[in-house]
Formats: C-alpha cells, structure tokens, sequence
C-alpha cells in the first residue's frame, strides 16, 4: 500500500509538470473529494509553489492543515500559519480551529492559551464570543467556577445569537451548581430552558434542574423536571438520564421511574400547570438603575422582550429600525453598564402580562425573529 502511494505521489508530480496553479489545485480538491489525502496534500504542496498570491498560498496551508490525519504533524502545521502568518485574514479562523483541536482532544491548557488570543484580540467578530464560550467551558471542565463566571458575563454583555445566548445562561447554572449556589443555578437554567427551549441546551438545563435537586435531595422537584423533560423531549438523551437520575434518587427502578415520567404526558391538567410554571419562572430579571423620567433611555417598570444586545449604540439604533421595518412595535433601547463600557438593549414592551409577551415571542418566531423575556423590575426616578 505504502509502495502505491509513493508512485501514485511521483505519477501526480510527473503529471502535474507543467500545468497551471488552477489545473494543479483543481486536481488537489478532486483527490480530496475522492477521500486520496495523501495524494491530495501534495498536489497541493505543488499548487502552492506557484501558487500566485499570498492569500491562496494560505488558504493551501490551511487546506493541508485540515486534511493532515495525523494530530502532530496537523496541529505543527496549525502552529506554523499563527507563527508565520499573524497579519493573515484567516489568522482569527486558524486560532479558532486549532484551539477546537486542543479542546477535543482535552489539550486545554493549549486551548485555552489559543482561545485567549482571540478573546483579547478578536473583538466584534464571531470569534471573540465563541472563545470565550470554549474558555468559560474549559473553567468548568476543571472546576474553576470563579474563573468561568466573569467570561460569561463579559459574553452577556456583547452576544446576540439564539444558541450562544443560551450557551450562556446553560454555563452560568453550571458555575454556580459548581460553587453550591442552587438558587442562582436554578435560576439561570429556567431562564435557559424556558427562553431558549429550541436549543439543545434548553435541554440541557432541565436536566441539569433534574440532577440538581436529586443531588440536594428534592426528589418532586426532580421529578418535576423530569417531567417536563418527558413532555417536551420524551425520545431524547435528557429523558433517557433524568429516569437515571430519579431512579437514584428515589431509590426505584428504572422502568418505574420512566413510568412515572411518561405518565406526565398522559395528564393535561398536569402537563398545563407544569408548563405555566416553567414559563412564569424563566424570566430574566433587570433592575433600570440609570434612568429617570425625561431621560432618553427611560423605561417604565414591566414586561418586555430583548430582541438585540449591541455595545455599541449606533449598532443597537440600527438593529431597532430594521425590526421596526419589520413591523416590530413598541420598540425602545435600554441602557446599561457593562465591565468597562455601556451596552444597549433592544427591547420590545412594556407588554401587560407574561402571558402577552409569550405570545409576542411566539409571533417574532414565526418572523424568524428571535427573542426572550425580560422583566424590568423597577426604576430609579
């Protein structure tokens, strides 16, 4: 086989003699396709010999960096772009990917070296909250909770995006679960599981809920999530592990336990009360703290739907004509302090009930619009 291969190495740079860099790269991403890697590499390591400009020759060195099987050599060849190509515009990309390397293969202390250049150089890009997302995930993977907490705040503050905004509040519950804290870890999990409950990590949390209370010893409130697992998610991994974890707690077996669950969907009256109640709590809660009457970001205490987070105000001003072309009403933007700098909230409301700004959520959904809760507990007039 080896044999083959080093022919089928010399008939490729035989047959490559004399072609154009786009005949050769055309070859490379045949081979490719084909599954011939290491042909592949180095019809394109003769590609980038004539490659004619620096931007294709990094894209090559990316290409074999990303096609190379074996983890040195890859993660060598990962190293040696961030070395030798720190002015690239693919330098944020080949960061990110490499430092996902390290963190599959549990390197993560070179992960989070790697995603600590982007979480301190990439900001405004995607780059910088995924980063910080690996990071605060690394903390928690190693128990560092206090480590974790502020990366995820810092993330609040800037995230926009449906899933990483619920990654966020999945690894708030997490920190604080780590530090003991079962009130504010219950709490970022509803927010979680009720805002964000197209998400897998929605999920998530109403497991974590469920392996909460079995730890501290609460079997109906496990039970309860569990439930609510079963009626949302009854084929899923977080079913199959709540039954795991009741069985433990309540000390039954698991066809029992799954019984108990399952029968949850059976009940209507159950199944409306539970989710009432999942959708009562999982409110994000704010206090105004800067804003007075007459102030231009001045809101009135209630209920309102964050459609945006911007740290910059031209950005969130934008953001809000847009989704008023859209034919989004009530729009206004809330002010806060983040870290070191203001960050602006697009809000939708104030709505008259929960129950009102859940259908509005419901509506942006259908818009392709996503959205969340947040309860604007007082002002400061």
């Amino acid at each position: 086989m080896k044999y083959f291969l080093l022919l089928s190495v010399f008939f490729s740079a035989m047959i490559s003699h004399g072609m154009t860099f786009s005949e050769m790269y055309k070859n490379a991403l045949i081979s490719e396709r084909k599954g011939e890697l290491f042909i592949a590499i180095n019809e394109y390591e003769n590609a980038y010999r004539i490659a004619p400009t620096s931007v294709m020759k990094e894209q090559i060195e990316l290409k074999i960096a990303r096609i190379t099987e074996d983890y040195a050599i890859k993660t060598g060849l990962y190293e040696k772009f961030l070395k030798n190509n720190d002015k690239s515009r693919f330098y944020y990309l080949v960061c990110y990917e490499l430092g996902t390397i390290y963190y599959l293969k549990n390197e993560l202390s070179k992960a989070i070296n790697i995603f600590s250049i982007l979480a301190s150089q990439a900001f405004g890009t995607p780059y910088f909250i995924k980063s910080n997302l690996f990071i605060a995930s690394i903390y928690l993977n190693t128990n560092q909770p206090d480590s974790a907490i502020p990366v995820i705040h810092r993330v609040l503050e800037t995230v926009e995006d449906y899933e990483e905004t619920a990654e966020c509040y999945f690894l708030a519950g997490k920190a604080f679960f780590q530090k003991n804290k079962l009130k504010e870890a219950t709490e970022y999990f509803l927010i979680c599981a009720g805002n964000f409950s197209d998400s897998y990590m929605g999920r998530g949390a109403l497991l974590e809920l469920v392996r909460l209370f079995s730890q501290s010893g609460d079997s109906a409130s496990a039970e309860m999530y569990g439930g609510i697992i079963a009626l949302k998610y009854p084929d899923s991994y977080e079913y199959n592990e709540a039954v795991k974890l009741i069985t433990n707690v309540n000390k039954k077996d698991a066809v029992s336990a799954s019984e108990e669950l399952i029968s949850f969907q059976l009940d209507e009256q159950k199944k409306t009360s539970l989710l009432d109640l999942i959708q009562s709590e999982m409110i994000e809660t704010i206090d105004v703290k800067e804003t007075v009457s007459g102030d231009k970001y001045f809101l009135n205490p209630g209920t309102y739907i964050q459609l945006g987070n911007f740290s910059d105000e031209v950005n969130a001003e934008e953001h809000l004509k847009k989704l008023k072309n859209r034919g989004v009403e009530s729009l206004v933007i809330y002010r806060g302090i983040g870290k070191d700098s203001y960050f602006y909230k697009v809000l939708s409301g104030p709505f008259v009930d929960r129950k009102d700004a859940n259908q509005k959520v419901i509506v942006l959904k259908d818009m392709n619009i996503d959205s969340f809760i947040m309860e604007i507990s007082k002002n400061y007039e």
